[in-house]
């Protein structure tokens, strides 16, 4: 895994969890943060698609990292026991790409997933702020788990110049032939090095970064939609409505709707838990 930074908490953002102990298979779904599972018991396997299918295998002692968005599905071989945590972490070098984390033996993982879970299942006031404490905790952990693999390759110089720029630019209108020339390499190369560290390509990147900006805008209820996609880099609202219901399954107004009622509630719901739409794949420039 790449150098990751640690989390800001005031980026920290807590959707929900649970534990599961079953034998079914769980249907296909995704969510708009990362997903960490914690297999505890049992085997399975995982399949995960973005542009193309992913598999992991499920064995107790490793955590499967789930980036946001990502359409989803896990066969049992037998019963299974896990737990998994929704959330968001304003950290995309954690956050991405897809894999398996090995936590065998780790105590302190586990005791803080119980933790995240059972102050989830029993909400006190103040319950959200209550939690953060643990899953940063947690990050930190996974963070420094995986820092320490002797196998850590150096990212390569074009890409880093490329994910700097378009977090200082995606606002803007720019298209994959200018982050190219920027870092001094052609299209076809960038979109090889964005696939080999993300598994994505430069543009799906991009449609993250003002996707992920319009989801803290739309949080706030003091900034209309129109003005969330223009200081998003849509200038064409119906362009960045279609946008983001083809990756969130619901429309701009409807998760800030869900999101202030969470906010009121002061808890994260099951309502983070989107069924995916197969012919909702994101929307390509």
């Amino acid at each position: 895994m790449k150098e990751s930074t640690i989390p800001a908490w005031n980026k920290l953002i807590f959707y929900h969890c649970g534990r599961f102990s079953t034998k079914r298979k769980i249907e296909s779904h995704h969510h708009p943060g990362c997903e960490l599972v914690l297999f505890q018991a049992g085997n399975c396997t995982n399949y995960l698609y973005s542009e193309e299918e992913q598999t992991f295998p499920g064995s107790p002692g490793t955590i499967l990292v789930i980036p946001p968005g990502t359409k989803h599905y896990q066969t049992n071989h037998k019963e299974t026991r896990t737990s998994f945590i929704t959330f968001e972490s304003g950290l995309e070098t954690f956050e991405y790409p897809a894999r398996i984390i090995n936590v065998e033996h780790d105590r302190l993982v586990e005791r803080w997933f119980d933790d995240i879970c059972y102050l989830s299942e029993n909400p006190t006031p103040g319950n959200e702020e209550l939690i953060k404490g643990p899953l940063f905790s947690l990050l930190v952990r996974l963070i420094l788990l995986e820092r320490s693999d002797s196998s850590k390759t150096t990212m390569h110089p074009a890409y880093t110049k490329a994910l700097q720029f378009m977090n200082n630019h995606y606002a803007q209108n720019i298209n994959i032939g200018d982050i190219a020339r920027k870092c001094g390499v052609s299209n076809g190369y960038l979109c090889l090095l964005f696939r080999q560290y993300l598994g994505i390509s430069p543009i799906q990147h991009l449609t993250r970064l003002r996707l992920r900006s319009a989801v803290q805008l739309l949080r706030t209820p003091y900034i209309s939609v129109n003005e969330t996609a223009e200081r998003c880099g849509y200038p064409d609202a119906n362009y960045f409505i279609r946008t983001f219901k083809a990756k969130m399954n619901c429309t701009p107004a409807e998760f800030r709707r869900i999101e202030l009622k969470r906010q009121q509630e002061g808890t994260a719901t099951e309502k983070f838990h989107f069924p995916w739409d197969p012919d909702s794949d994101i929307i390509q420039k």
